[in-house]
């Protein structure tokens, strides 16, 4: 597979921060944190383009061949 603009990368990566915060965001209702939606789409955003930034600018491609085989 290869992810090699830089776009696409920024994409996946958004993608996975999404991903990570809605998780994060919905083990808050099952502890009894109570996030209001404004501070968790807010918290979302930030993590989605953190995420996205470190994968667009960082060569994924080549992390990925580093990781042996199952």
């Amino acid at each position: 597979m290869k992810l090699n603009t830089p776009l696409r990368r920024f994409c996946l990566g958004s993608a996975a921060g999404l991903f990570c915060g809605v998780i994060a965001w919905s083990y808050s209702a099952f502890a009894h944190v109570a996030i209001s939606p404004t501070q968790g789409v807010v918290g979302l955003l930030f993590l989605a383009i953190s995420c996205g930034a470190i994968a667009g600018l960082t060569d994924f491609d080549h992390l990925m061949e580093q990781i042996p085989p199952f």
